[in-house]
C-alpha cells in the first residue's frame, strides 16, 4: 500500500509511537535532574532554596505539558491530512470509521496525570513562589486540559474528559493565589494559611460552575438522552462536583486545624485572617446548600453540614478568650449532649420542607456525631470539672435517643435511652449520697 494511501489506524499508532517517545524524553529530563541533586549531594538538595525547586517541579511540568499538546496536535494533522487526500477520488474515507487511539489516549491519560500531580504538588507547598513561576503551571494546566477536552469531543472518553476538568481545576486554584504577595526566597511556609484561603474559594467558585454546567447541558438532551459531548458528559460534571466541594471540605478543614499543628508557629488569629477565612467557607456552605437544595442532594447537603463545622472549628481554635476557651473545653461533653436536641429537632422539620435534602445528614449529627464524642470526653477525663456533668450528660443524651425511639419507633433506640438514663440516675445518686454524707 502506498503512503498516500494509509489508514487511519496508522496515523493513530504513528502517532502514539511519537507521543511515548515525547514522554519518555520528560522522563528522561526528570531523570536527569533527580541524578544531578543526587550527585550534589541530599544535603545540598534539602538545603537549597525552595523557589529553585518549585521551579524545576514547573520546569518538568511543562515539559509534559507541552509533549501532549504537541502530540494532540500532530496527530490531529494527520487526521485532516487523511481526510485531504480523500477528495476527490477516495471520497470513501471520509465514512469510514476511524480505528479507536486506545494506546494514545493512555499514554495521554498518564502524562495527563503527571502533569496534575506536580501542579498539586507545588500548592500544596504554598504555591509558586513568583508570579513568573506561576505562569508556567497555569499554562500547562490549560494545555493540558483544552487537549483532553478536544480528544473526548473527537472520540468520546470519561477518563480524558474528567482530567481535562482536573486540570481545568487546577488552573482556576493556581490563578487565585495570583493576588497573594510574593515572599521571595522565603517565607512560603508562612503563606500556606493564605494560599489555602485562595484555593477555597477557587474550589468553592468551580463547585458552582460544574453544577451549574451540569444543569446548563441539559439542553444537550433529545428526549432524555445523549446526542452531544455536553450531553454525555453532564453526569460525569455533577460527579466533579461533588468531588471538588468534597476537596474544598478537607480545604477547609485543614485551613480550621492550621494553628493546631506542632509545626505550626504562628496563630493565624488577625482579624484579616478572622474574616477572609469565615467568608471562604461560608462561601462553600452557600455554594453547597443552593446546589443540595437544587438538585435535592443528601451528598451535597451533607458538604454543607462539614463546610459549617469547619466554620465552628476555624472560630473555635482562633478565638483570643481564653477563659471562654477554657470552660468550652471543660464542659464540651455536656454543651455537645444538649447541642443534639435542637438539631434532632430540625431534622425531624425538614422532611416537609424543601430543604429535606438536608434531613439525613442532620440526623447523623444528632444521633451519631454528637453523642459518640460527648460519651468519649466523659471515659476521657478521669474527674470531670463538675460533678454534674457526668449525670447531665448522661440524662440528656438519654432523653435525645428516647425522643428519636418514639418518632421512629426503633427498639435499639429505646433500650439506648434506658441504659442512658439508668446510668444518670446512678450517677446522681452518688451526688446526693456523697453531699449527704
Amino acid at each position: 500500500m502506498r503512503t498516500e494511501e494509509r489508514i487511519p489506524g496508522d496515523a493513530n499508532s504513528l502517532c502514539a509511537t511519537r507521543a511515548r517517545r515525547g514522554i519518555a524524553a520528560a522522563i528522561a529530563v526528570f531523570a536527569a535532574s533527580a541524578g544531578a541533586a543526587s550527585a550534589a549531594g541530599p544535603a545540598r538538595w534539602l538545603d537549597s532554596s525552595r523557589v529553585e525547586q518549585l521551579a524545576i517541579l514547573a520546569l518538568v511540568q511543562t515539559i509534559f505539558a507541552a509533549a501532549i499538546a504537541i502530540t494532540v496536535l500532530g496527530r490531529e494533522l494527520s487526521l485532516r491530512r487523511h481526510e485531504n487526500t480523500a477528495w476527490p477520488d477516495r471520497l470513501h474515507q471520509l465514512i469510514e470509521p476511524h480505528r479507536p487511539a486506545g494506546a494514545l489516549n493512555s499514554v495521554i491519560a498518564i502524562a495527563a496525570g503527571i502533569v496534575l500531580l506536580l501542579g498539586v504538588g507545588q500548592l500544596s507547598v504554598g504555591g509558586p513562589a513568583t508570579r513568573g513561576l506561576a505562569a508556567l503551571p497555569i499554562a500547562s494546566a490549560i494545555a493540558v486540559a483544552v487537549a483532553c477536552f478536544y480528544l473526548a469531543h473527537r472520540r468520546w472518553n470519561a477518563n480524558l474528559f474528567g482530567l481535562g476538568a482536573a486540570h481545568v481545576t487546577l488552573g482556576v486554584a493556581t490563578i487565585a493565589i495570583l493576588p497573594l504577595p510574593t515572599p521571595g526566597t522565603s517565607g512560603l511556609v508562612s503563606r500556606l494559611p493564605l494560599t489555602l484561603n485562595a484555593i477555597l474559594i477557587a474550589l468553592a467558585a468551580m463547585t458552582f460552575i460544574w453544577c451549574w454546567l451540569a444543569r446548563f447541558w441539559d439542553q444537550q438532551l433529545l428526549d432524555g438522552r445523549a446526542w452531544t459531548t455536553a450531553g454525555r458528559a453532564i453526569p460525569y460534571v455533577r460527579r466533579i462536583g461533588f468531588l471538588v466541594a468534597a476537596l474544598a471540605v478537607l480545604v477547609a478543614f485543614e485551613m480550621a486545624f492550621w494553628p493546631r499543628w506542632r509545626y505550626v508557629l504562628e496563630r493565624d488569629d488577625s482579624a484579616a485572617r478572622w474574616l477572609s477565612g469565615l467568608a471562604a467557607i461560608l462561601l462553600l456552605a452557600l455554594v453547597t446548600a443552593g446546589e443540595a437544595r437544587r438538585n435535592d442532594s443528601p451528598t451535597l447537603a451533607g458538604m454543607t453540614i462539614l463546610s459549617l463545622a469547619a466554620a465552628v472549628l476555624f472560630a473555635g481554635f482562633r478565638w483570643q478568650n481564653l477563659e471562654w476557651r477554657g470552660w468550652i473545653t471543660q464542659y464540651s461533653a455536656a454543651i455537645a449532649a444538649v447541642a443534639a436536641l435542637p438539631i434532632l429537632a430540625l431534622a425531624e422539620a425538614l422532611p416537609a420542607s424543601r430543604w429535606r435534602c438536608f434531613a439525613p445528614g442532620l440526623w447523623f449529627a444528632a444521633l451519631l456525631v454528637l453523642p459518640a464524642f460527648a460519651l468519649t470526653q466523659l471515659l476521657a477525663s478521669a474527674r470531670p470539672p463538675a460533678e454534674w456533668v457526668r449525670p447531665m450528660t448522661l440524662a440528656t443524651t438519654g432523653v435525645l435517643y428516647a425522643l428519636a425511639a418514639a418518632r421512629e419507633g426503633r427498639r435499639a433506640f429505646l433500650i439506648l435511652a434506658a441504659i442512658l438514663l439508668l446510668a444518670a440516675v446512678v450517677f446522681l445518686l452518688r451526688i446526693l449520697g456523697v453531699h449527704t454524707i
